[in-house]
């Protein structure tokens, strides 16, 4: 069994712990990268969250340390918003979806909407079509337009044309929606969205588990010489294949609170190529 690192710094909220669904699908950033090299780590206890069986590569749901120097207000910084799926497809159910900002008045938003495959097969290729933010009166709010694609975060499977992609879900799995949209001109965005609508009824694709098989085992929280906060998740690779983890295939990690509701997300990136 190998083992890797990737690394993410500027943590999306504080105060969360990170779990239920963090993510290294095609792997991405490092401890051993420039960019993390001068930071001091904790050596934070973390593990696998008991009771959580792994039925699927690339995902893990991990329980430790806060993540974060700053307590969050979940009053001011996360809203419910109600998810609207045309046309759902029956073997999938959606979760709360919830929209969350890094301090109290800014109106950039990160949005999270938990995705379950209830089926007894893997699906691949899950994709939210006309995916829109909606104000209270229905109406799409700045960007994203009606003809975004928003695409389900899961497992890595291989294609039947030997492609691999990581937007699917093995029988009984829960992946991520996952978007951030920021305003730099004063529009009011994370105020005013009441709804996030897209469609998602398939055709979904099969997908096949690769050789390798790619596990997140803990996680380590840092400070950097910039003053900013960084997390560390340890990799194996529990599979008879090898995994590469490519530079600036961009992995989110999904951050809940103490309550299991998300508090944001991150990028896990690496900046090097490995093969583990």
């Amino acid at each position: 069994m190998a083992a890797a690192t990737l690394a993410a710094g500027g943590c999306g909220s504080s105060g969360a712990n990170a779990g239920d669904g963090a993510t290294a699908a095609d792997g991405t950033g490092g401890a051993g990268d420039d960019d993390f090299a001068k930071c001091v780590w904790e050596g934070t206890s973390s593990m696998a969250t008991p009771g959580v069986s792994l039925t699927a590569n690339n995902s893990a749901d991990l329980t430790g340390a806060l993540i974060g120097d700053l307590d969050a207000d979940p009053a001011s910084q996360r809203k419910m918003v109600a998810v609207q799926a045309e046309g759902l497809a029956e073997d999938l159910v959606l979760g709360d979806g919830y929209l969350s900002r890094l301090t109290a008045s800014t109106e950039s938003a990160y949005l999270v909407i938990p995705v379950t495959n209830t089926s007894a097969r893997t699906l691949c290729s899950i994709k939210g079509t006309k995916y829109r933010w909606l104000d209270a009166d229905g109406n799409p709010l700045a960007m994203p337009g009606a003809s975004d694609t928003l695409y389900v975060g899961g497992s890595v499977q291989t294609l039947s044309n030997d492609d691999f992609t990581y937007n699917c879900l093995g029988a009984g799995e829960k992946g991520y929606f996952t978007d951030v949209k920021t305003t730099a001109d004063g529009t009011m965005l994370y105020s005013k969205v009441a709804t996030v609508a897209f469609g998602l009824n398939g055709p979904f694709t099969d997908g096949t588990p690769p050789e390798g098989q790619l596990i997140p085992t803990g996680y380590d929280v840092g400070a950097c010489p910039d003053g900013k906060r960084a997390v560390k998740v340890t990799l194996s690779n529990g599979g008879t294949g090898d995994v590469a983890l490519e530079p600036f295939s961009f992995s989110p990690a999904i951050l809940l609170d103490d309550g299991g509701l998300p508090a944001g997300w991150l990028f896990l990136q690496r900046t090097e190529r490995i093969v583990i």
